[in-house]
């Protein structure tokens, strides 16, 4: 595949070979099928796998390609391109911090490092995605500091 791509659609794709998560035991291989059926396809993979970050592993290996969320393709570094695939499906990230962590150093730093990678994939991709904001919820959007 051509890293010249802004995005592909799955018919883009149609005859490549696909690694994802378990289909129908995760929810991220529940997404990829939804994304499918929404398209009017069925998801034909090659290999299935427990994680994002083991299908990302996979493909960073020169193997097929896969649908994953751009954190786990981040980790993958430049032995993987990542290419927004044309589809009305968002995946959205909740993340849930106890109160008495939320100071913790560790998800204070984890929290930054999301923040980073989401906005470096939403530049680079054209996303100009607003987060979604919850009146129910005391988190803040990925864009918003709490300090």
């Amino acid at each position: 595949m051509s890293p010249l791509w802004s995005e592909l659609t799955l018919e883009d794709l149609y005859g490549e070979k696909l690694v994802c998560t378990y289909l129908k035991q995760t929810l991220p291989g529940r997404n990829i099928a939804s994304i499918y059926q929404q398209q009017g396809m069925q998801p034909e993979p090659t290999v299935e796998v427990a994680s994002s970050f083991h299908a990302c592993s996979i493909v960073a290996s020169g193997f097929g390609f896969t649908i994953a969320d751009p954190l786990a393709a981040h980790d993958m570094g430049n032995d993987v391109v990542q290419v927004p695939v044309k589809t009305e499906f968002r995946y959205d990230f909740a993340f849930f911090e106890p109160v008495q962590t939320r100071n913790d150093p560790m998800v204070v730093q984890f929290k930054q490092r999301v923040k980073e990678v989401t906005a470096e994939y939403r530049q680079r991709c054209g996303f100009n995605l607003q987060p979604l904001a919850s009146s129910k919820s005391n988190s803040l959007p990925a864009d918003q500091d709490d300090s």
